[in-house]
């Protein structure tokens, strides 16, 4: 039994460890690195930003005076012509046009904060992909680590007992052991394989060894105010742009439109020419803007509900974010705490198993809890770091805070 042990201990102790080859082939990537892609020039923001052009395009021409109209006729019957050039403008009521372009601005920075809202989304469904791909990395590690060290484990004992040195029962236990250690490692493998593609298909210039390193979870941030929050914003300007365009509609009388000219007559004996000028006045006798009153009236209503319902939702959620986010955080340094330490009673264990102390079964099970107290602490961290996107999704913006890096997972 002793010299079993021995072999066994032997063995654990010249498991391989990564090799510093491996570690400079290895490319590491940060979560800011990864984000890189969301700058302002680039395609996804491009791809995002088509609304803000619109709305730009609708101020320029609320902005723009109409343009004059120039006609030319010419009548002919007998001996007689007339000939008629006018220049017709309507000019803009002066309230009319303030509106206008009030209202157009305001839907400018409504589309705005709608994009800044929207490359917010986009910004946490890329730092969900980075994270699934960090913690997926971490699993696998260390689930190929535990199915390595018992494999070894299982190929000196089956090696013992080919040569009469053990029984094999011990063979047979590691056996079923390393069996189930390499189906969690596979399952581990296939999903870092699925979540490093996602990862390429937002960063299809990531090498094919980039390597990506856990996120450390940031400190508690305070409470933000909500006014600021793009979504607020967006909702904001959007009832101030409805409530002008109402007002706008409530004007129905327009200005003239001035027309003016020169008339030529020629009746074969005498020519006579002078000037035109006139009016063209549209008058709204039938309150013919009573349907747009409406309509605008309505959009202002809906407006309004929108941007009272919204603020309540992002007030009530980032409060709730907040206490998860405390919540995780500190579950994680426990977990984190205690996977540290399972190296200290993994090694307690195998000198117990050297001296004969204890058994196969207490050392195969302390190896086991070992990696579980690890992937537990991976599960919370991941977790940790869903609750800290929540925050920032309903911050409005990544939180400011001074950052205290958290200790690593081992």
């Amino acid at each position: 039994m002793r010299r079993s042990a021995v072999f066994l201990v032997a063995t654990l102790l010249a498991m391989p460890t990564l090799s510093a080859e491996k570690l400079i082939a290895d490319e590491l990537y940060t979560e800011k690195e990864f984000l890189a892609v969301l700058e302002e020039s680039g395609s996804l923001v491009r791809s995002l930003s088509e609304n803000v052009g619109k709305r730009r395009a609708d101020l320029t021409s609320a902005q723009t005076l109409e343009n004059p109209a120039l006609a030319w006729n010419r009548e002919s019957a007998g001996d007689e012509v007339e000939q008629n050039v006018t220049v017709s403008w309507r000019p803009p009521r002066p309230d009319q046009r303030k509106l206008s372009v009030a209202s157009a601005e305001a839907q400018v920075r409504a589309a705005e904060a709608t994009l800044a809202n929207d490359l917010l989304a986009l910004r946490l469904e890329l730092r969900r992909a980075y994270a699934e791909w960090a913690v997926a990395t971490a699993r696998a590690e260390l689930l190929n680590e535990a199915s390595e060290e018992l494999a070894a484990l299982t190929q000196r004992a089956q090696q013992r007992a080919e040569s009469g040195e053990a029984a094999g029962l011990d063979y047979r236990r590691l056996r079923l052991a390393t069996s189930a250690a390499q189906a969690r490692a596979a399952l581990a493998q296939a999903d870092l394989t699925r979540w490093a593609g996602q990862a390429r298909a937002w960063r299809p210039d990531l090498p094919n060894n980039a390597k990506p390193s856990l996120p450390h979870l940031p400190d508690v941030p305070s409470a933000a105010g909500i006014d600021n929050h793009p979504s607020i914003v967006a909702l904001a300007e959007d009832h101030d742009a409805a409530n002008k365009s109402a007002d706008l509609a409530r004007k129905a009388t327009e200005m003239p439109r001035v027309v003016l000219g020169w008339r030529h007559l020629d009746n074969g004996d005498a020519t006579l020419d002078g000037p035109l000028v006139g009016l063209s006045w549209n008058i709204p006798l039938a309150s013919r803007k009573r349907a747009a009153t409406l309509r605008a009236d309505a959009r202002a209503d809906a407006a309004a509900a929108r941007l009272e319902l919204q603020r309540a939702r992002i007030e009530a959620e980032q409060t709730s974010a907040l206490t998860t986010f405390q919540l995780l955080r500190n579950a994680t340094t426990d977990a984190a705490q205690v996977a540290s330490d399972s190296g200290h009673a993994v090694e307690a264990a195998r000198v117990a198993f050297q001296l004969g102390e204890s058994d196969l079964t207490t050392l195969l099970d302390t190896l086991e809890k070992s990696t579980a107290a690890r992937s537990a602490a991976l599960d919370l961290h991941r977790e940790a770091l869903a609750a800290h996107r929540e925050v920032e999704r309903f911050q409005g913006s990544p939180p400011q805070q001074n950052s205290s890096p958290q200790e690593s997972l081992p």
